[in-house]
Protein backbone atom coordinates (compact mmCIF):
# COMPACT_ATOMS: atom_id res chain seq x y z
CA UNK A 1 0.00 0.00 0.00
CA UNK A 2 1.49 3.83 -0.89
CA UNK A 3 2.92 5.60 2.60
CA UNK A 4 0.34 7.18 4.42
CA UNK A 5 1.72 9.92 6.63
CA UNK A 6 0.24 12.70 9.40
CA UNK A 7 1.98 16.15 9.37
CA UNK A 8 3.46 16.92 12.16
CA UNK A 9 5.35 20.33 10.90
CA UNK A 10 4.54 22.41 8.26
CA UNK A 11 6.13 25.69 6.91
CA UNK A 12 4.73 27.96 4.51
CA UNK A 13 6.17 32.01 5.55
CA UNK A 14 3.23 33.18 4.68
CA UNK A 15 3.02 35.07 7.90
CA UNK A 16 5.98 36.96 6.44
CA UNK A 17 8.33 35.46 9.10
CA UNK A 18 11.01 32.96 9.14
CA UNK A 19 9.15 30.35 10.70
CA UNK A 20 11.46 28.88 13.31
CA UNK A 21 14.60 28.55 10.32
CA UNK A 22 17.40 29.89 11.93
CA UNK A 23 20.87 29.99 9.87
CA UNK A 24 23.21 27.36 9.72
CA UNK A 25 26.98 28.76 9.30
CA UNK A 26 29.18 32.36 8.68
CA UNK A 27 27.58 35.00 7.29
CA UNK A 28 24.30 33.07 6.41
CA UNK A 29 21.41 35.44 6.33
CA UNK A 30 17.62 34.53 6.25
CA UNK A 31 14.53 36.59 4.96
CA UNK A 32 10.76 36.50 3.78
CA UNK A 33 10.73 36.98 0.25
CA UNK A 34 8.10 37.66 -1.92
CA UNK A 35 10.06 38.05 -4.96
CA UNK A 36 9.23 34.35 -5.55
CA UNK A 37 7.07 31.45 -4.35
CA UNK A 38 6.18 27.96 -4.61
CA UNK A 39 2.28 28.95 -3.53
CA UNK A 40 1.07 31.87 -1.90
CA UNK A 41 2.91 34.82 -1.86
CA UNK A 42 5.96 34.46 0.10
CA UNK A 43 9.21 32.07 0.27
CA UNK A 44 12.32 31.46 2.21
CA UNK A 45 15.57 33.24 0.91
CA UNK A 46 19.11 32.63 2.17
CA UNK A 47 22.28 34.50 1.31
CA UNK A 48 25.13 35.72 2.19
CA UNK A 49 26.60 31.76 2.60
CA UNK A 50 29.86 31.39 3.21
CA UNK A 51 30.39 27.35 3.51
CA UNK A 52 28.96 24.86 1.28
CA UNK A 53 27.26 23.44 4.87
CA UNK A 54 25.78 26.93 5.46
CA UNK A 55 22.14 27.72 4.58
CA UNK A 56 18.37 27.69 6.53
CA UNK A 57 18.17 25.13 9.25
CA UNK A 58 15.31 24.31 11.45
CA UNK A 59 15.40 22.77 15.21
CA UNK A 60 13.01 19.14 15.23
CA UNK A 61 14.51 17.74 18.21
CA UNK A 62 11.11 18.55 20.48
CA UNK A 63 9.30 18.03 17.00
CA UNK A 64 10.26 14.31 16.34
CA UNK A 65 9.36 10.69 17.81
CA UNK A 66 12.64 8.93 18.28
CA UNK A 67 12.19 5.48 15.87
CA UNK A 68 9.56 6.61 14.27
CA UNK A 69 9.94 7.14 10.50
CA UNK A 70 8.99 10.55 8.94
CA UNK A 71 8.94 11.41 5.35
CA UNK A 72 10.47 15.28 4.50
CA UNK A 73 9.35 17.75 1.86
CA UNK A 74 10.73 21.15 0.81
CA UNK A 75 10.37 23.03 -2.34
CA UNK A 76 13.40 24.62 -3.53
CA UNK A 77 14.82 27.65 -6.21
CA UNK A 78 18.21 29.21 -7.14
CA UNK A 79 17.83 33.02 -6.26
CA UNK A 80 17.52 35.29 -9.56
CA UNK A 81 21.18 34.90 -11.68
CA UNK A 82 22.36 31.94 -9.25
CA UNK A 83 23.81 29.65 -11.82
CA UNK A 84 22.70 25.87 -11.33
CA UNK A 85 23.65 24.33 -7.90
CA UNK A 86 23.04 20.73 -6.21
CA UNK A 87 21.43 20.97 -3.07
CA UNK A 88 20.89 18.42 -0.06
CA UNK A 89 18.74 18.12 2.69
CA UNK A 90 20.52 16.84 5.34
CA UNK A 91 19.51 16.05 9.38
CA UNK A 92 22.53 16.66 11.63
CA UNK A 93 21.75 14.61 14.58
CA UNK A 94 23.12 14.28 18.03
CA UNK A 95 23.99 11.10 19.67
CA UNK A 96 26.11 10.75 23.25
CA UNK A 97 27.33 13.94 22.83
CA UNK A 98 28.35 13.71 19.11
CA UNK A 99 27.08 14.92 16.14
CA UNK A 100 25.80 12.56 13.18
CA UNK A 101 24.83 13.86 9.64
CA UNK A 102 22.62 12.15 7.06
CA UNK A 103 21.60 13.31 4.23
CA UNK A 104 17.37 13.14 4.41
CA UNK A 105 16.97 13.77 0.29
CA UNK A 106 19.24 14.95 -2.51
CA UNK A 107 21.84 15.95 -4.13
CA UNK A 108 19.23 17.56 -6.44
CA UNK A 109 20.01 19.97 -9.42
CA UNK A 110 17.96 23.41 -8.99
CA UNK A 111 17.93 26.16 -11.06
CA UNK A 112 16.80 29.92 -11.23
CA UNK A 113 14.15 28.66 -13.64
CA UNK A 114 11.52 26.42 -11.30
CA UNK A 115 11.07 24.87 -7.56
CA UNK A 116 12.59 21.56 -7.14
CA UNK A 117 10.32 19.31 -5.06
CA UNK A 118 12.63 16.85 -2.71
CA UNK A 119 11.23 14.46 -0.65
CA UNK A 120 13.21 11.93 1.89
CA UNK A 121 12.29 9.87 4.36
CA UNK A 122 14.32 9.79 7.85
CA UNK A 123 13.89 8.27 11.07
CA UNK A 124 15.36 9.59 14.22
CA UNK A 125 17.74 7.61 16.29
CA UNK A 126 16.01 6.71 19.72
CA UNK A 127 19.19 7.68 21.34
CA UNK A 128 19.30 11.11 19.78
CA UNK A 129 19.39 14.03 21.68
CA UNK A 130 18.89 17.05 19.66
CA UNK A 131 17.52 17.09 15.58
CA UNK A 132 18.76 19.67 13.42
CA UNK A 133 17.73 19.57 9.56
CA UNK A 134 19.37 21.75 7.03
CA UNK A 135 19.16 22.84 3.37
CA UNK A 136 23.06 22.92 2.22
CA UNK A 137 24.55 23.34 -1.68
CA UNK A 138 27.50 22.20 -3.30
CA UNK A 139 28.53 25.85 -3.82
CA UNK A 140 29.68 27.96 -0.83
CA UNK A 141 28.51 30.86 -2.01
CA UNK A 142 24.80 30.28 -3.92
CA UNK A 143 21.61 32.04 -2.65
CA UNK A 144 18.09 29.89 -3.04
CA UNK A 145 14.36 30.17 -1.82
CA UNK A 146 12.57 27.42 0.22
CA UNK A 147 8.94 26.80 0.81
CA UNK A 148 6.44 24.36 1.53
CA UNK A 149 8.50 22.69 4.15
CA UNK A 150 6.74 19.88 5.64
CA UNK A 151 7.41 16.81 7.93
CA UNK A 152 4.55 13.73 7.89
CA UNK A 153 5.10 10.57 10.02
CA UNK A 154 4.28 7.41 7.77
CA UNK A 155 3.60 3.96 8.11
CA UNK A 156 6.44 4.18 5.45
CA UNK A 157 4.21 1.82 2.84
CA UNK A 158 3.08 -0.90 5.00
CA UNK A 159 -0.53 -1.59 6.52
CA UNK A 160 -0.93 -1.51 10.37
CA UNK A 161 -0.97 -4.52 11.45
CA UNK A 162 1.84 -4.92 8.48
CA UNK A 163 0.87 -7.64 6.25
CA UNK A 164 2.58 -10.70 7.33
CA UNK A 165 1.21 -12.87 4.35
CA UNK A 166 4.60 -13.13 2.27
CA UNK A 167 4.26 -14.52 -1.28
CA UNK A 168 5.80 -17.47 -3.15
CA UNK A 169 6.84 -17.83 -6.60
CA UNK A 170 7.57 -21.31 -7.88
CA UNK A 171 6.44 -21.01 -11.35
CA UNK A 172 4.68 -24.56 -11.32
CA UNK A 173 1.28 -23.26 -12.13
CA UNK A 174 2.93 -22.58 -15.78
CA UNK A 175 2.60 -18.71 -15.93
CA UNK A 176 5.18 -15.90 -14.63
CA UNK A 177 3.53 -15.26 -11.15
CA UNK A 178 3.72 -11.50 -11.27
CA UNK A 179 7.02 -11.21 -12.18
CA UNK A 180 7.43 -8.62 -14.96
CA UNK A 181 10.29 -7.98 -17.20
CA UNK A 182 12.23 -4.35 -16.35
CA UNK A 183 14.01 -2.43 -19.10
CA UNK A 184 13.49 -3.86 -22.63
CA UNK A 185 13.78 -7.61 -20.49
CA UNK A 186 11.12 -10.14 -21.58
CA UNK A 187 9.69 -12.76 -19.28
CA UNK A 188 8.39 -16.07 -19.94
CA UNK A 189 7.75 -19.25 -17.88
CA UNK A 190 10.23 -22.18 -19.00
CA UNK A 191 10.48 -26.09 -18.24
CA UNK A 192 14.12 -25.67 -19.94
CA UNK A 193 15.72 -25.73 -16.30
CA UNK A 194 14.94 -25.94 -12.67
CA UNK A 195 16.36 -26.35 -9.85
CA UNK A 196 13.42 -28.27 -8.30
CA UNK A 197 10.67 -28.91 -9.47
CA UNK A 198 9.48 -28.55 -13.52
CA UNK A 199 9.20 -25.16 -14.15
CA UNK A 200 11.33 -21.30 -13.85
CA UNK A 201 11.08 -18.22 -14.92
CA UNK A 202 13.33 -17.51 -18.47
CA UNK A 203 14.25 -13.82 -19.04
CA UNK A 204 15.42 -12.44 -22.52
CA UNK A 205 15.86 -9.55 -24.23
CA UNK A 206 18.06 -7.73 -21.41
CA UNK A 207 20.21 -4.31 -23.28
CA UNK A 208 21.70 -2.90 -19.84
CA UNK A 209 22.67 -4.59 -16.52
CA UNK A 210 19.27 -3.41 -14.61
CA UNK A 211 17.20 -5.44 -16.50
CA UNK A 212 16.07 -8.71 -15.73
CA UNK A 213 12.84 -9.90 -14.03
CA UNK A 214 11.22 -7.76 -11.36
CA UNK A 215 8.03 -7.94 -8.43
CA UNK A 216 5.83 -5.63 -7.17
CA UNK A 217 6.32 -6.23 -3.09
CA UNK A 218 4.79 -3.00 -2.31
CA UNK A 219 3.42 -3.49 1.67
CA UNK A 220 5.81 -6.98 1.53
CA UNK A 221 9.08 -5.00 3.81
CA UNK A 222 8.16 -2.95 6.62
CA UNK A 223 11.37 0.39 7.82
CA UNK A 224 12.79 -0.90 10.80
CA UNK A 225 12.30 -4.78 10.07
CA UNK A 226 14.80 -7.71 9.04
CA UNK A 227 14.93 -10.16 7.15
CA UNK A 228 16.43 -13.03 5.86
CA UNK A 229 17.10 -13.78 2.44
CA UNK A 230 17.65 -17.15 -0.08
CA UNK A 231 17.60 -17.66 -3.33
CA UNK A 232 19.50 -19.88 -5.86
CA UNK A 233 20.60 -19.01 -9.15
CA UNK A 234 22.23 -20.43 -12.55
CA UNK A 235 23.64 -19.10 -15.97
CA UNK A 236 21.69 -20.31 -18.84
CA UNK A 237 23.27 -22.51 -20.84
CA UNK A 238 27.05 -21.82 -22.55
CA UNK A 239 27.04 -18.64 -20.63
CA UNK A 240 30.12 -17.27 -19.08
CA UNK A 241 30.71 -16.73 -15.46
CA UNK A 242 28.47 -13.36 -14.32
CA UNK A 243 28.23 -11.73 -11.63
CA UNK A 244 24.37 -11.69 -9.90
CA UNK A 245 22.72 -9.14 -7.12
CA UNK A 246 19.32 -8.82 -6.03
CA UNK A 247 18.06 -5.10 -5.64
CA UNK A 248 15.21 -3.15 -4.29
CA UNK A 249 13.27 0.02 -6.11
CA UNK A 250 11.74 2.13 -3.78
CA UNK A 251 9.38 4.86 -5.34
CA UNK A 252 8.26 8.15 -2.73
CA UNK A 253 6.22 10.81 -4.67
CA UNK A 254 7.90 10.05 -7.67
CA UNK A 255 11.37 9.88 -6.19
CA UNK A 256 13.64 6.49 -6.72
CA UNK A 257 15.93 5.45 -4.83
CA UNK A 258 17.22 1.80 -4.88
CA UNK A 259 19.53 -0.43 -2.62
CA UNK A 260 20.75 -3.78 -2.97
CA UNK A 261 19.05 -6.60 -1.39
CA UNK A 262 21.82 -9.20 -1.82
CA UNK A 263 25.32 -8.40 -2.99
CA UNK A 264 27.45 -9.44 -5.80
CA UNK A 265 27.71 -13.39 -6.19
CA UNK A 266 29.77 -15.35 -9.20
CA UNK A 267 27.53 -17.25 -10.85
CA UNK A 268 28.40 -20.07 -13.77
CA UNK A 269 25.86 -22.17 -16.00
CA UNK A 270 27.34 -25.77 -14.30
CA UNK A 271 25.31 -25.47 -11.61
CA UNK A 272 22.82 -23.50 -9.17
CA UNK A 273 24.50 -21.28 -6.54
CA UNK A 274 22.42 -19.91 -3.55
CA UNK A 275 22.60 -16.48 -2.21
CA UNK A 276 21.83 -15.95 1.37
CA UNK A 277 22.27 -12.59 3.36
CA UNK A 278 20.62 -12.68 6.81
CA UNK A 279 19.73 -10.32 8.49
CA UNK A 280 18.92 -7.63 5.82
CA UNK A 281 17.69 -4.87 7.67
CA UNK A 282 15.03 -2.91 5.52
CA UNK A 283 14.39 1.13 5.98
CA UNK A 284 12.90 3.52 4.13
CA UNK A 285 9.69 4.66 2.62
CA UNK A 286 7.82 3.82 -0.31
CA UNK A 287 4.49 4.54 -2.21
CA UNK A 288 5.58 1.57 -4.43
CA UNK A 289 8.21 -1.20 -4.07
CA UNK A 290 9.96 -3.75 -6.25
CA UNK A 291 12.52 -6.59 -6.05
CA UNK A 292 14.44 -7.04 -9.08
CA UNK A 293 17.60 -9.29 -10.33
CA UNK A 294 20.40 -7.73 -12.28
CA UNK A 295 24.31 -8.41 -13.30
CA UNK A 296 27.24 -6.69 -13.23
CA UNK A 297 27.26 -7.41 -17.21
CA UNK A 298 24.72 -5.73 -19.59
CA UNK A 299 23.75 -9.40 -21.56
CA UNK A 300 24.90 -12.00 -19.19
CA UNK A 301 21.72 -14.89 -18.88
CA UNK A 302 21.31 -16.53 -15.47
CA UNK A 303 19.06 -18.30 -13.83
CA UNK A 304 18.22 -18.00 -9.90
CA UNK A 305 15.95 -19.86 -7.85
CA UNK A 306 14.08 -19.67 -4.77
CA UNK A 307 14.37 -16.49 -2.60
CA UNK A 308 13.28 -16.11 0.60
CA UNK A 309 12.83 -13.54 2.59
CA UNK A 310 11.60 -13.23 6.56
CA UNK A 311 11.39 -11.42 9.41
CA UNK A 312 14.70 -12.26 11.77
CA UNK A 313 13.00 -10.96 14.84
CA UNK A 314 10.02 -12.81 14.90
CA UNK A 315 11.07 -15.99 13.20
CA UNK A 316 14.38 -16.85 15.02
CA UNK A 317 13.18 -20.63 15.79
CA UNK A 318 11.25 -21.97 12.39
CA UNK A 319 14.81 -19.65 10.89
CA UNK A 320 16.72 -22.81 11.75
CA UNK A 321 14.33 -25.62 11.31
CA UNK A 322 13.41 -24.54 7.52
CA UNK A 323 17.65 -24.36 6.73
CA UNK A 324 17.94 -27.75 8.23
CA UNK A 325 15.02 -28.79 5.58
CA UNK A 326 16.06 -26.94 2.48
CA UNK A 327 18.97 -28.94 2.44
CA UNK A 328 16.80 -32.09 1.49
CA UNK A 329 14.13 -32.35 -1.62
CA UNK A 330 10.36 -31.54 -0.30
CA UNK A 331 7.54 -30.12 -1.73
CA UNK A 332 7.71 -26.02 -2.27
CA UNK A 333 4.77 -25.60 -0.24
CA UNK A 334 6.75 -26.87 3.05
CA UNK A 335 8.11 -23.33 2.39
CA UNK A 336 4.21 -21.61 3.34
CA UNK A 337 5.03 -22.00 6.93
CA UNK A 338 7.26 -18.79 7.35
CA UNK A 339 4.59 -17.09 5.66
CA UNK A 340 2.87 -15.22 8.86
CA UNK A 341 6.52 -14.02 9.58
CA UNK A 342 6.91 -11.97 6.74
CA UNK A 343 8.90 -14.68 4.81
CA UNK A 344 9.45 -13.26 0.80
CA UNK A 345 9.38 -16.15 -1.66
CA UNK A 346 10.38 -15.73 -5.15
CA UNK A 347 12.17 -17.71 -7.91
CA UNK A 348 13.81 -16.67 -11.06
CA UNK A 349 15.63 -18.21 -14.07
CA UNK A 350 17.14 -15.06 -15.32
CA UNK A 351 19.02 -14.83 -19.06
CA UNK A 352 19.93 -12.36 -21.02
CA UNK A 353 17.88 -14.59 -20.25
CA UNK A 354 17.32 -14.91 -16.77
CA UNK A 355 15.76 -17.95 -15.35
CA UNK A 356 14.19 -18.67 -12.03
CA UNK A 357 12.79 -21.68 -10.59
CA UNK A 358 12.35 -23.04 -6.83
CA UNK A 359 14.84 -23.79 -4.31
Amino acid sequence: MPATAQVVVSTNFEDAQTDGWIPRGTGTTLSASTNQANTGSYSLLTTGRTQSFGGPSIDLSSSLTRGQLYIFTIYVRMAEGEANDSIKMTMQSTINGSNTFNTVSGPATVTNGAWVKMVGAFTPASNATSLLLYIEGASATSSYYVDDFTVAASNGGCSNPPDNSGFLSDFENGTTQGWAGRGTAQVANTTADAHSGAHSLFVTNRTASWNGPTLDITGKMCNGSQYAVIFWVKMAPGQPQTTIRVSLQLTLAGNQTFKTLVANGPVTSSSWVRFKVKPYTFSGAYDNLQIYVESAETAAPFASSTSTTRACSSCRHQSSKTSRQSRRPMPLTSWLVLQPCNRIFWDLMVSLPLCTTTA
